[in-house]
């Protein structure tokens, strides 16, 4: 996507991405305020998250033969009072489908704008579900920048997300991603102290075996016999 704008109307700038990608736009309310932008050859998604920054959307994906996901609607809920609608709201699974594919889109596209998007997904999105896949994008594409949000989703209400984002850890594998790993190690869950057991063990290095050496000593058996597992097949020094 690419836009050159100065104080313009958001809702013409966001009409005009939407032009170019050949969208579907449902628009919930008013799109109120100005926008100066200057970009080019932005993804899709990383284009909307940078328009409507704080601004709930949803960009939805259709599958198509032979070349995958493809966006073909983009909803946001505005700022402005509800347009009355004679539509039916779509259920609540067809939207964590939407929300799920671009997520993985966004995981695709890389870069900085995608992992800004990955980050709101994991800490803010309603859905569980949606929060667990963006925490292991994160773990995938954006290296040590997502630590900080990955410490956070440890964090999680849901048990899921919390196992999510130890696993995220080992798929960035350094050192920082270990240290972070130790937090994990005094929670009360015993599933997700195992879970960040298994993520040490991928991770390997100093830290890593300091931190399963302590694991030694955790209370529930299956945590303490994982550390032994993994530190039996560490090289020693």
């Amino acid at each position: 996507m690419s836009v050159t704008a100065r104080e313009a109307a958001l809702e013409d700038v966001l009409g005009e991405i939407v032009r170019q990608a050949d969208l579907t736009l449902e628009l919930d309310g008013s799109l109120s305020g100005t926008t100066s932008q200057s970009f080019q050859d932005l993804p899709l998604a990383a284009a909307i998250h940078r328009l409507l920054k704080s601004r709930s959307f949803i960009l939805e994906y259709a599958n198509k033969p032979g070349s995958g996901p493809r966006p073909y609607r983009l909803s946001i809920l505005a700022d402005g009072p509800a347009a009355p609608s004679e539509t039916s709201p779509r259920p609540p699974a067809e939207l964590r489908h939407a929300r799920l594919l671009a997520v993985s889109a966004l995981a695709a596209e890389g870069g900085e704008e995608a992992t800004r998007a990955l980050v709101a997904a994991a800490l803010n999105d309603a859905d569980a579900a949606v929060r667990r896949e963006a925490v292991h994008a994160l773990g995938e594409v954006a290296g040590e920048t997502g630590i900080a949000t990955l410490e956070q989703a440890l964090m999680d209400a849901d048990r899921g997300v919390r196992e999510s984002a130890a696993a995220a850890f080992a798929d960035i594998g350094t050192e920082r991603a270990a240290q972070a790993l130790g937090a994990a190690l005094s929670d009360a869950d015993p599933s997700l102290r195992e879970e960040a057991v298994d993520a040490l063990g991928d991770i390997g290095g100093p830290t890593a075996t300091a931190l399963l050496r302590a694991a030694l000593d955790d209370v529930e058996p299956t945590v303490r016999e994982a550390a032994a597992e993994y530190l039996a097949e560490l090289p020693e020094g």
